[in-house]
């Protein structure tokens, strides 16, 4: 069963679960705890309201094939620390044993596995094994869910574009300070903050389209985000 935003009762809850009605009520204060990492929710009354999905599969971290598929990722992952979630997913997929697991669940479990050894991408917050972050690269023509490593040419030309065309100008700089201090000074809400700061993003990610097909006319190369693995040693000294 997938989380999706709406009204849960009880015993809609308990079947995301995969327990019984009764196991969730008795557990409850419990298991709205552990939904706090699937879903942004507030309750009224007997219900629970699902305003955001972050995460829409419950994993059971006990079970087999969650522990198979975090087994499977350690053995999987680029040997170079360079992969995706969803280029993994696709290698393992044809394990037997994951054969019951559908695409979202066997990539999702993927993406947990992960972070338990290496933390968010997003977050840089490190995990078991070390940290990860992302890292732009380009698409193998032969396996297009893999990410390689830019050449130093490649990687040259690259940076050389993003500041050709994201060079934020005078005023747009001036802009942007000029909002956070009107909201340090409580003249503006942070939602009417950052909603002008995401005006101004999406206008900047119109842009990526250059860099895209800059990479593109040069080399031939098409972009692909993907994540970058750092040794647990490197993680442990940049922490102090």
């Amino acid at each position: 069963m997938v989380l999706e935003c709406g009204i849960y009762n009880n015993a809609r809850m308990a079947e995301w679960f995969g327990i019984k009605e009764k196991t969730f009520s008795n557990t409850k204060r419990q298991r709205l705890k552990e939904l706090e990492e699937y879903a942004q929710f507030y309750e009224d009354k007997r219900r629970i309201i699902i305003t955001r999905v972050l995460q829409p599969i419950y994993i059971k971290k006990t079970s087999a094939n969650f522990k198979r598929v975090a087994d499977l990722v350690l053995k999987t992952w680029s040997d170079n620390g360079f992969d995706t979630c969803k280029n993994v997913s696709e290698k393992i997929k044809n394990d037997e044993r994951l054969s019951k697991l559908s695409d979202a669940t066997r990539y999702e479990y993927v993406r947990r596995a992960h972070n338990i050894t290496h933390g968010s991408p997003a977050k840089q917050n490190g995990g078991t094994l070390g940290m990860c972050k992302y890292k732009w690269g380009k698409r193998d023509k032969d396996c297009p869910t893999q990410p390689l490593y830019f050449s130093p040419e490649e990687n040259e030309y690259f940076h050389s574009l993003i500041q050709e065309v994201f060079r934020d100008d005078p005023e747009t700089i001036a802009f942007k300070q000029a909002l956070r201090q009107a909201m340090k000074k409580n003249e503006i809400s942070k939602s009417e903050y950052y909603e002008q700061i995401d005006a101004i993003e999406e206008e900047q990610e119109g842009k990526w389209v250059l860099i895209e097909q800059g990479m593109y006319d040069k080399f031939g190369i098409e972009l692909i985000r993907g994540t970058q693995e750092e040794f647990k040693k490197a993680w442990e000294v940049s922490k102090n």
